[in-house]
Order: C-alpha cells, then sequence, then structure tokens
C-alpha cells in the first residue's frame, strides 16, 4: 500500500490584522511566504527521505505502553519498566544499569502512541528477539510487517502515523529488551521536546499499578480486602480499596503521567515489628 503525504498551504493574514481595514504590508506578506517556502522544503525532504531522522520515541509526542512488566510490577517500575528501554541506555542505580525492559514471560508487546502524526524511515531494536510491526495510521487504517530481526528500514518514510505496535517472542525464559528506537520525521510547526516517552495508561495498566501500589502498601498493614472500587474521570483513574463496607485505601493514577498517589482513608492498625 502506498501512502502519500497530502500537503496544503494556506496564506492567512497575521491576527493583528483581523477585523482591520488595513491589508498586511508587503514586508509582512514576504515574511510569510520565507516562512511557508522554508516549511515546504523541510516538507519535500521529508517526503523524498532526505531529511535526517529523530528518535521519535524519544520526544515529547510520545506515550508508551506495554504487555506486562515481570512479576506483575507497574509499567514505570524502575527496574524492568517498559520506559527503561526509551533511556539512551543510562539507568544506573545502585551502580547497576537497568536500561531494559523485562516482561512476565517469553512473549509480549510495545506500543507506541503519536500526539500528532508522523513520518518513519526505520526501527531499530537492541538486545531483543526478532519482531513484527503493526502500523496504525491517522485516516484508521494499518499495515503489517513481517518478522525482522534488530532493524526494520522503509524504502521511503512511512507518513501519517500514529501508533507503532511491536510484537515479541522467545522460547524460553522472560522476554528482554534493551533499546527501542523509531526513527523519522515530524511535520514543521509542531512544537516538542527531547525526552523519555510518557507513559499511556489504559484501564489495564492503571489497574496494574495500583495493585503494586497496594502490594507495597500492605506490607505496612494489617491484610484488607484486595479487589477495589474503579472510578475513571477524564484525566486520572481512582481505586478504593475497603474493610467490609468501609473505604480505606485510595489509590490515584495520573493518565497523563502515570504518577501514583495513595492515601489512607481511615485510621489503620499497622503491621508489629
Amino acid at each position: 500500500m502506498i501512502r502519500i503525504l497530502s500537503i496544503f498551504i494556506i496564506i492567512s493574514y497575521p491576527i493583528s490584522t483581523i477585523g482591520a481595514n488595513e491589508p498586511p504590508t508587503y514586508e509582512e506578506l514576504q515574511a510569510q511566504i520565507a516562512e511557508l517556502e522554508q516549511e515546504i522544503t523541510i516538507l519535500k525532504e521529508i517526503v523524498q527521505g532526505t531529511a535526517h531522522p529523530i528518535n521519535l520515541c524519544r520526544t515529547s509526542l510520545a506515550s508508551v505502553t506495554a504487555s506486562s512488566v515481570n512479576g506483575s510490577r507497574s509499567l514505570n517500575n524502575i527496574y524492568y519498566g517498559i520506559l527503561n528501554t526509551f533511556d539512551g541506555g543510562e539507568n544506573w542505580i545502585n551502580d547497576i544499569n537497568y536500561t531494559y525492559w523485562l516482561a512476565m514471560g517469553g512473549t509480549g508487546f510495545v506500543e507506541v502512541y503519536f500526539d500528532y502524526p508522523v513520518s518513519l524511515s526505520s526501527i531499530s531494536i537492541e538486545g531483543a528477539p526478532p519482531f513484527i510491526t503493526r502500523i496504525s495510521f491517522t485516516d484508521g487504517g494499518e499495515e503489517q510487517y513481517a518478522q525482522v530481526n534488530e532493524q526494520l528500514d522503509f524504502e521511503t518514510p512511512i507518513h501519517g502515523v500514529t501508533r507503532v505496535r511491536l510484537t515479541f517472542e522467545q522460547d524460553t525464559g522472560n522476554l528482554k529488551v534493551n533499546e527501542i528506537q523509531i526513527l523519522g520525521f515530524i511535520s514543521p510547526g509542531v512544537e516538542y521536546n527531547i525526552g523519555i516517552p510518557r507513559l499511556f495508561i489504559t484501564t489495564r495498566n492503571a489497574e496494574v499499578m495500583a495493585g503494586s501500589a497496594y502490594h507495597d502498601w500492605i506490607n505496612l498493614f494489617l491484610p484488607y480486602s484486595n479487589t477495589p472500587k474503579i472510578k475513571e474521570k477524564q484525566d486520572k483513574f481512582i481505586f478504593t480499596y475497603q474493610k467490609e463496607t468501609i473505604d480505606i485505601l485510595q489509590i490515584t493514577i495520573n493518565k497523563h503521567t502515570g504518577e501514583v498517589v495513595t492515601e489512607e482513608l481511615v485510621e489503620l492498625v499497622r503491621k508489629s515489628k
């Protein structure tokens, strides 16, 4: 399937002239034309594949999720979490470099979502078994690519991409992936920062994260119910744990940042040391 990047050019008056009687000056129009020509040049380089690609995963436009983390841990676990595959090879804890994602079992997937459609030139995987790639587009279509080792190169850039799903499978042991790089281009005018991607929090992700937080909390207290009530709001998930019919603990997970906040709702009996 061949996908073509459509370029729409709109020349508009500056905001300051809206509602005014005077049209923009010659100098203002020249400045607008110069900006458009620069954008057209960048778009041509992207379409032709001559622009220098960047690691799209390492931008503020990207958010990621995964099938699991070893031992039913949270996705943002500092030792084995999914964000470790996008850290550039640097995640030192107590002089040990935990720069990898460790899944639970030998199979798993990683999904990367983009806030704005991007163009892909290649996908590179370090320290992992062969992988299958499925790409989703802004128009709703999908394409899947055959299993490859280490790197998938596209003959020409793949445009309009909103999601990339990578599926891994190995025969023995827990799946381990060191580093994932999705190389490509961001359209002109889209603002972004360089850094580790955000977590993409689904209901299932939030349940696992809340369960991990609850497990850490319960080590300090006498046992209580571990089946929470779940409430989803626009920006967060709220998990409420009970003792019989009394709410005792609330765990809130921010959908955008993955931040976990634990709040005790009543005075509880701590375990004796």
